[in-house]
């Protein structure tokens, strides 16, 4: 079999073998289950290097175009047995909070159907908070269906959307294949991660440029955690615009499914009470989750209480996400989509062993008005 290539100087030997194979495997030239000529046979089919044909076969086995078999040679892999990538969460899907979690998932999906030299899938496994009081890992239920995937496909690496405990945790039965993390942005192993104190600044900004000085931040930790910094944005920013420092409000109730809104709903009237007490209420609110503001939006409405003007209220959302308050809210919003293109982004850059940007890469937010 002789594969014809017309090898040229402008550009590296191994990048025009690969790009010269993946197109004759994409217009049917090669087709699945083929077997290719020898690495030796396509040395001296084309003059070129043997470390050339090597890394140009490697490169297209990443992308999961062909299969390398010790000992019987190198195939033309069929589309549906593309390469995998794992997709790593927490929560379980079906939550009705995972809302973000969802959302990044469609955009991974997303962004794999839109690689052009690449022949990706993805596939989800949730509910592996439940590895933080289940010590065996093979006898997990969220687990097991990795394991057995591990052991029956073809996965080239894996996204993490995970507390540091369980990132950890998992780790070890992932056959040391590259991963790229979501997580805490002062976490080592973090790979992608929120602006959060590009989240605190700009929150607080817009609020003094609509005349509101005195302001209360209301904040859920969650296990994906700011690190503080947006506290250190929000106090920053009220420190360079000159209006007094933020009042901190933390969530006295942890999270968990199904009870994030009635903890910010007590919480929320806890506060409302205290504020009467002293007589001193804040002019405008800053919410940290998009969930919680479900909760405080009950009690500001339990008090009848009168937004946009008393108090202000702004709240970190998911683009695309589009939750209803029942009162004027400004969103300051990520982007899963963001997440997802910068998450493949380093992914494909380890899997390839390419130089990597300078890490965390940080996902900005955006400010969005809304009515009621």
């Amino acid at each position: 079999m002789k594969i014809h290539l017309n090898i040229q100087v402008a550009e590296p030997t191994h990048v025009q073998i690969a790009r010269a194979l993946r197109q004759q495997i994409r217009n049917g030239q090669l087709v699945p289950h083929q077997r290719l000529p020898s690495t030796d046979e396509l040395v001296r089919q084309w003059r070129v290097g043997r470390d050339a044909v090597q890394r140009a076969l490697s490169a297209l086995a990443q992308e999961g175009w062909i299969e390398r078999k010790p000992m019987r040679g190198t195939f033309v892999r069929n589309k549906s047995q593309a390469s995998l990538i794992g997709v790593l969460f927490n929560p379980a899907l079906t939550d009705e909070n995972a809302h973000f979690q969802r959302a990044v998932f469609q955009a991974v999906s997303s962004e794999l159907e839109n690689l052009k030299d690449c022949c990706w899938t993805c596939r989800a496994y949730d509910g592996l908070r439940e590895l933080k009081t289940n010590r065996n890992l093979p006898q997990s239920s969220a687990c097991r269906s990795l394991i057995n995937d591990l052991n029956n496909y073809l996965f080239i690496g894996f996204v993490q959307i995970l507390g540091r405990f369980v990132s950890r945790k998992v780790g070890g039965i992932l056959k040391d294949l590259p991963v790229v993390r979501f997580g805490p942005p002062r976490d080592p192993e973090t790979d992608i991660t929120f602006d959060y104190e590009g989240f605190g600044r700009s929150s607080v900004t817009c609020m003094e440029k609509k005349g509101v000085k005195k302001i209360a931040y209301f904040r859920v930790v969650e296990d994906v955690t700011s690190d503080g910094l947006d506290v250190s944005g929000i106090q920053s920013a009220a420190r360079e615009l000159n209006i007094p420092s933020v009042e901190i409000h933390q969530l006295r109730c942890g999270k968990s499914a199904g009870c994030l809104q009635e903890a910010a709903y007590n919480d929320m009237l806890f506060l409302m009470r205290g504020w009467d007490q002293r007589r001193q209420w804040p002019q405008g609110l800053i919410v940290s989750d998009d969930i919680a503001m479900y909760g405080v939006a009950l009690a500001l409405a339990h008090r009848k209480i009168n937004t946009p003007n008393q108090p202000m209220v702004l709240t970190m959302a998911n683009k695309g996400v589009n939750l209803w308050y029942g009162l004027p809210v400004i969103r300051n919003e990520f982007s899963p989509a963001d997440v997802a293109h910068e998450l493949i982004r380093v992914l494909s850059m380890r899997i390839h062993k390419k130089p990597l940007p300078v890490l965390p890469v940080k996902i900005p937010c955006k400010l969005r008005e809304e009515k009621d």
